[in-house]
């Protein structure tokens, strides 16, 4: 199943349109774009190798929701983590596709 990436049509628009795909296993992940913005995003990213993700922690004092965490690309939240970097670096995020 192919993982979009995705931005509005217009400033201000409800629709969307697919600007890059991702395939991603726990073994790694490669993408397709000819936008260059996004490019440049992902690039980062894999020069990185990890994203922040948001988890809850259980302490002895309560649990703590959104607590941020390095994750790379093996963990479940990677997606997760690359498309809040996304929204939070530009108007992109990540659909998964049925």
């Amino acid at each position: 199943m192919p993982i979009e990436i995705k931005r509005p049509r217009s400033e201000g628009s409800d629709q969307a349109v697919v600007i890059g795909t991702i395939d991603w296993t726990s073994d790694g992940w490669d993408y397709k774009t000819e936008d260059s913005d996004l490019m440049i995003l992902l690039d980062e990213v894999m020069t990185e190798g990890t994203v922040t993700a948001l988890t809850s922690v259980d302490t002895d004092e309560g649990t703590f929701d959104f607590v941020e965490e390095e994750v790379d690309v093996t963990d479940d939240r990677f997606i997760s983590g690359l498309s809040t970097y996304l929204e939070q670096n530009s108007n992109m995020w990540i659909g998964v596709s049925a």
